[in-house]
């Protein structure tokens, strides 16, 4: 049942969607295991079955977790009561799709644990430099002009791919056929030996010399034969991206199973049509459609310099930067374990890197350097949709290793630069104190405070990466006092037209420093009161002048890196607070509905300064006492808003962390907590595992996760 595609259907006479029903003594463990294999594909619960003036939902289609890409167009129909009183439930199995295009080349890394390649692949760079006449000084040896250390070194890069293809060229069958030679001359060695051979004591114990070669002869042969199987085993963990393995397992149709997964779900199966709707399945439909979505996405609206210049004026001075003295591979294929081996092994190649990482610091990058390949990772939701499909940047381990050391030199000086309510990508802070921030709000908002209107507003930001405008990047590293070479470089070596590229190592602290003009805005604004710990409502003119204060002390005070400015001591109140955000998840706190609108003029002023965009149907307001407050419930509605309150089903889930007032609240968060658990508790029992092992995958896989 763990692997195979299966689909449960029919009348099962019970509402899976009643707690009452799914909690009974009865029905709970079928339940459980139910939802540790199959997703409900039409999880809205509308009712499928009729009689009389009663209407329920008892009939179900669901499907193994495996198909939750290929199963589309889930409808419920009503037919004739005359021929029957359920409802007609239909929904598409797409067929598994294998046309998934040319793919890229990639370097094996654990060929560097292979003697005889790294024989080879020494060679061949020491050839490679000696007929370079001067790496310092590179030429073409022929009295011409100088060849650039970028073409020497997409040539030395060429070469890696070269040899790397030449040596594996027929390895699986040179495995396979070395593991059955291996093989057949232990049989050979086990039938001339004499005697029956149980064991080494049986070879031991005739005392002749030659049984006792045949002994050592043996355990050769066993060795080899283990490290053959074990280097098949370690390919496997490599292709399904395996972290951790026990030593000896060799469970290779679990490996086998997850890379299948894998595959599945970066397989666009269908997407729906933007013009008419229709599901599109042809691999040309699919194409165009995401094309055409992806364009669109990265072509720039006209941004104004009105707004830029509001924005950038929420940037107090004192914070502008004063001048101071395993990874995926990219379409080269090459990952970083190459480089290393080579920085170690190799002058010349440290010489030529070198000089690679300067050229590109003044904004000379290698021709590939300005190449990339986006893939698709499916996120959530419903798979036809286009928005649901994360694209994420394949860059050179060369590119990233550059823009890694750029990102080292950022991260010294960001916290300088931004806010201490920015938590995401910061050295010294964690995603945690956002989550208990939040829960000692609302409990402190239920018990003293519960008629203030008080709000957390969950802002949903669409693509935030992929809609950063690159004049308004330009403009906010310039108004933090980046040089301008450094700005040019950040630029490079992939122009874009809007967007950051999700995978590179910059990408998290340049939107960190594109987000914070409305951060800062959000917090020098005096029309935004923030919440407290205190049983009242903070006026906005001591707000405002709380705020600012905060983050000079904070700059100028010596081994300010180690302090924490968000949780001081109850004895003296901290400043209220205005705002939480972990990267792109913003969360604002109001006072009251009249502070509504100031937060939207804020958000109105960023969109066209920057061209992000909220995207309100998916912003959640949680009310933080609990309490449904009217005059909110009524914004939301009109605004087309969700509403969270003690009244509400479940949770809602912030950074991954429960908002709750209700103990039912906490209970469904939880269950789904232990439903994950248990079908990640499911998959690895595949790979039976020793007490020991098992015991490690509890604490840090599965205990991880609570």
């Amino acid at each position: 049942m763990s692997t195979a595609p299966w689909l449960l259907m029919g009348d099962l006479n019970m509402n899976l969607h009643n707690v009452k029903v799914t909690g009974h003594s009865m029905v709970s463990s079928w339940f459980d295991w139910v939802r540790s294999h199959f997703d409900n594909c039409f999880p809205s619960g509308l009712p499928t079955h009729t009689q009389g003036n009663s209407r329920t939902t008892i009939d179900y289609v669901l499907g193994h977790r495996s198909l939750a890409t290929r199963l589309v167009n889930g409808m419920i129909r009503k037919v004739p009561s005359a021929y029957t009183d359920h409802c007609l439930l239909s929904i598409d199995l797409m067929p598994a799709r294998v046309d998934i295009g040319p793919g890229c080349w990639r370097f094996n890394p654990t060929l560097l644990d292979d003697a005889e390649f790294l024989v080879l692949l020494d060679k061949t760079v020491v050839l490679f430099f000696d007929s370079i006449v001067c790496v310092d000084n590179p030429g073409d040896g022929g009295g011409g002009e100088p060849v650039p250390v970028q073409d020497i070194w997409e040539s030395f890069k060429v070469l890696l791919k070269c040899c790397a293809q030449k040596y594996t060229r027929g390895a699986k069958a040179r495995l396979k056929n070395k593991v059955a030679s291996l093989q057949q001359e232990r049989t050979i060695l086990l039938s001339t030996a004499s005697g029956i051979i149980t064991s080494d004591a049986v070879l031991t114990q005739s005392g002749s010399g030659g049984n006792l070669g045949d002994s050592s002869k043996l355990k050769e042969l066993d060795q080899l034969i283990d490290n053959q199987i074990q280097k098949e085993t370690r390919e496997c963990m490599l292709r399904s991206a395996t972290r951790w393995h026990e030593l000896g397992e060799r469970n290779n149709k679990y490996f086998y199973r997850v890379i299948k997964e894998r595959q599945s779900k970066q397989t666009i199966q269908s997407l729906k049509c933007s013009a008419t709707g229709s599901v599109e399945v042809n691999s040309d439909d699919i194409i165009r459609e995401a094309r055409g979505f992806y364009q669109e996405l990265y072509t720039p609206d006209l941004i104004g310099d009105a707004a830029v210049d509001s924005l950038l004026a929420s940037i107090p001075d004192d914070v502008v930067l004063s001048p101071e003295d395993s990874d995926s591979p990219g379409l080269d294929g090459l990952p970083f374990e190459v480089y290393k081996y080579l920085f170690k092994f190799s002058a010349d190649f440290r010489t030529m890197l070198l000089g690679i990482l300067n050229d590109a610091l003044i904004g000379v990058f290698p021709t590939s350097w300005q190449q990339t390949r986006m893939v698709l990772l499916f996120k959530k939701g419903n798979p036809m949709l286009r928005k649901n499909w994360r694209p994420l940047s394949l860059i050179n381990s060369d590119a990233k290793l550059f823009t890694k050391l750029l990102a080292n030199r950022l991260n010294t000086v960001l916290p300088q630069l931004i806010n201490p309510y920015q938590t995401g990508f910061m050295p010294n802070r964690l995603i945690s104190d956002n989550g208990w921030l939040n829960q000692m709000f609302m409990a402190n908002a239920r018990d003293v405070a519960p008629g203030i209107p008080q709000v957390a507003v969950l802002l949903d930001q669409e693509k935030a990466y992929d809609r950063v405008h690159p004049d308004y990047l330009r403009n906010v590293l310039l108004r933090f006092g980046f040089p301008l070479t450094l700005v040019y470089c950040l630029g490079m070596p992939i122009p874009q037209s809007r967007g950051l590229r999700q995978g590179d190592p910059l990408s998290p602290l340049l939107f960190n420093l594109a987000f914070e003009p409305l951060l800062r805005s959000i917090l020098s604004c005096s029309g935004l009161s923030g919440v407290s710990l205190g049983g009242g409502a903070v006026s906005s003119a001591v707000s405002s002048a709380v705020c600012p204060l905060v983050l000079p002390v904070w700059i100028d005070t010596p081994s300010s890196s180690d302090r924490d400015f968000i949780s001081q001591s109850v004895v003296n109140p901290p400043s209220p607070v205005k705002l939480l955000s972990y990267a792109d998840d913003l969360e604002v706190f109001l006072t009251g509905p009249g502070e509504w609108p100031v937060l939207k003029s804020l958000l109105d002023c960023c969109g066209l300064a920057s061209n992000a965009k909220v995207n309100l149907s998916k912003t959640v307001l949680v009310s933080l006492s609990g309490v449904g407050h009217t005059e909110w419930v009524d914004i939301v509605q009109s605004e087309g808003l969700e509403w969270h309150d003690s009244g509400s089903v479940g949770a809602v889930r912030y950074l991954g962390y429960p908002l709750c007032h209700t103990s039912t609240q906490l209970d469904a968060f939880l269950d789904e907590v232990r439903l994950k658990i248990l079908r990640h508790s499911n998959i690895l029992r595949q790979r039976n595992l020793s007490l020991r092992g098992s015991g490690l995958v509890a604490n840090s896989l599965l205990l991880s996760r609570l």
